[in-house]
């Protein structure tokens, strides 16, 4: 009887000590537009607006002549946490057409907007 007593205590205090991690996931980011556009730059405005759960290593924006640009593209970034930034693209070659995206990466994967 004592030994099931203390055997359903230890169990009970074990399982009250255990401590779930939240689920993390990819950063969720989104683009608020573009504005100062010239022949070779423009400036991109972005918004972090959850980390997943995890610390961000990178965001930023990228950018490709072709559609839907990932980091694999070139991009710009910055050092970021949460909150809203903005960006300047330079060097651009005027007359030619650049698809750009929002993005933050965490150790979970990259989000794009």
């Amino acid at each position: 009887m004592i030994k099931t007593v203390f055997l359903s205590l230890l169990l009970l205090f074990l399982l009250s000590q255990c401590k779930k991690e939240p689920i993390k996931t990819i950063p969720v980011v989104s683009a608020s537009g573009t504005s100062g556009i010239t022949s070779s730059s423009v400036t991109i405005g972005g918004e972090l607006i959850s980390d997943g759960g995890a610390l961000i290593t990178v965001a930023g924006v990228c950018w490709s002549t072709s559609v839907n640009p990932t980091i694999a593209n070139t991009s710009a970034s910055i050092v970021l946490t949460k909150g809203i930034f903005t960006l300047t693209i330079q060097n651009l070659n005027p007359g030619i057409s650049y698809h750009l995206k929002v993005f933050a990466t965490n150790a979970i994967g990259t989000g794009y907007s």
